[in-house]
C-alpha cells in the first residue's frame, strides 16, 4: 500500500514539473535568412542598419533603439574587445555551415536564430527576443 502511494506520487510530481515545463518554456526564435531577421525585428520596433549605404544587406545589420548611420554599423569592431561603443547595439549577420561566425567581440552576449547569429549588448538583445516573442 505504501509502495503504490509512492509511485502514486512520483508520477504526480513527475506530471507536474512536465506540465510546468510545457507552459513555461518558449519556442525558439527562427529565422531563414538575414533579410528575413531585418524584417521581424524592425516590425518589433527596433531600427536596423545595413552594412551598406544603399540599404541592401550584404553581411548583416545593426540593431539600435535609435535610428543611426551605416557608417556606424561599419566602424564597429566584431573581433577583440568590445568596448563601450557597443553599448545599446547588437549587430546581426549569417551563421551557417558554410560561413559560420566563428570569433565574437570578447563579452559579448550572442543568440542563434537558425542561421542567423545576433551579438552584442546583453540588454539589448534580451529586449529585442522578448519583443519577438511577443509578436510572433
Amino acid at each position: 500500500m505504501k509502495r503504490n502511494r509512492w509511485i502514486l506520487a512520483l508520477v504526480g510530481a513527475a506530471a507536474f514539473l512536465g506540465l510546468c515545463w510545457a507552459l513555461t518554456s518558449q519556442p525558439p526564435i527562427v529565422f531563414p535568412n538575414v533579410p528575413e531577421a531585418c524584417v521581424n525585428v524592425t516590425a518589433a520596433g527596433f531600427h536596423c542598419t545595413s552594412d551598406r549605404e544603399d540599404g541592401i544587406i550584404a553581411h548583416g545589420f545593426l540593431v539600435t533603439t535609435e535610428e543611426t548611420d551605416w557608417r556606424v554599423a561599419n566602424s564597429l569592431c566584431k573581433i577583440g574587445k568590445m568596448g563601450p561603443e557597443w553599448k545599446g547595439k547588437v549587430w546581426v549577420t549569417y551563421s551557417t555551415a558554410q560561413g559560420s561566425l566563428c570569433i565574437l567581440p570578447d563579452d559579448a552576449a550572442s543568440r542563434s536564430w537558425g542561421t542567423v547569429c545576433a551579438y552584442g549588448d546583453a540588454n539589448l538583445l534580451d529586449q529585442i527576443e522578448g519583443t519577438l516573442r511577443r509578436t510572433m
